[in-house]
Parts: structure tokens; sequence; C-alpha cells
């Protein structure tokens, strides 16, 4: 039963009789051995279809997401910052279990010219928030009020938390609203600050 095992998994790993065959009578090589090498194996194969699940995931968002820039536009318009490759996943895990169900997000963009308007848009907001803590502003400054509510132009107050809250423990995933150059030390943390202040319990 042992050998037969061993034959069943390498089959379905896609070895050929042939070479099952070579592996499985080599004298050399115990069962254990053939069980941590089947193992990493499939580790790999696991690894492998992961990757090809987040690809396809990744090309049916950029399908129903309205106009695509091209890889030139995206360089003119959002320089050379991409996403953590681990947000879509993380996002989606997010989702799945409701926490972030709620979580829609602004109209999809239809033009390279709303693209734009978004990243200038974008690009404002974290040139205030740089200000606001160069400056020594405390989280629950009238200043940071007005940036907390300017935000919820584009979620609601529920959105904003879980989002706030979210980069904060993430902070690799701030970079959706102040690029890694446009930080300072601890923003993510005063932005959660800011938001958690501006939304009483």
């Amino acid at each position: 039963m042992d050998r037969l095992q061993r034959i069943l998994f390498y089959r379905e790993l896609g070895f050929s009789l042939e070479v099952i065959a070579t592996i499985v009578n080599d004298p050399s090589v115990d069962a254990i051995a053939h069980l941590k090498r089947q193992r990493e194996l499939l580790i790999a194969r696991a690894e492998r279809i992961r990757h090809m699940v987040a690809t396809i995931d990744r090309t049916m968002e950029a399908h129903q997401m309205g106009y695509q820039l091209t890889a030139e536009e995206r360089l003119e318009i959002f320089g050379r910052w991409d996403p953590p490759a681990s947000y879509a996943e993380d996002l989606a895990e997010r989702q799945g279990s409701g926490v972030f169900a709620s979580v829609d997000g602004p109209p999809t963009p239809q033009s390279k010219e709303e693209w734009q308007a978004i990243e200038d848009r974008r690009r404002a907001f974290a040139e205030r928030l740089h200000a606001a803590m160069e400056a020594g502003l405390a989280p629950t400054s009238p200043e940071a009020m007005a940036l907390v509510e300017e935000m919820r132009d584009w979620m609601t107050k529920d959105q904003q938390l879980l989002v706030a809250e979210w980069y904060a423990e993430k902070p690799e995933y701030f970079g959706f609203i102040a690029r890694p150059g446009e930080q300072l030390p601890g923003m993510p943390e005063w932005h959660r600050d800011a938001v958690r202040a501006s939304t009483p319990s």
C-alpha cells in the first residue's frame, strides 16, 4: 500500500511511469525520504496554483474596472509605485470574512483623465497630511479632523475606520494614501488615530 501510494502521488505530480519506476526502485531512498520529497513537490505546486489563481483574479478584476490604463499611462500618472503583491489576496480574504464586505470604493474611472483626477486628489491629500504631521499637529486637531472629513467623500465612516485600522496594521498598504516618498514615520498610526478620534464608539 505504501508503494502504491508513492506511485499514485508521483503520477499525480506529473511524473511518467518510467521515471516513477526509477524513483521508487532506488534502494538508497527510504519511505520517509519519498514522503518528504512528495510533500516538497506538493507545496511547490500549491504555491504555483495560488499564484495562478491570484493572476486570474487580478485579470478578472481588470476586465471589470472600466477604462484600462496602458503601461505608459500608468507610469505617467502613478509613477513607479506598485501596490504590494499581497494586497489583492489580503483584501479578498477580508471581504470573504465579511469584515470588508461593505467597502465598495468610489465609482470606476472611465477615462485616463478620471484616473489622473483621482491621483491628483490623492497627492494633494498626502501633501496636507504630511504638512500636518510635520507641523507637529495632534491627530485630534481641527486640521486632522478636516482631513478625515475630506476622505468621507470617498467612503463611509465605518469603511474609513476599517481602512485606517488595516493600513496601520499593514503599513505597506498605506501607499494607497501616501506613497513611501510622501510619508513620515508613524503616518499610518497618526492617520488611524485621527479617524478614531472623529468616529466615537
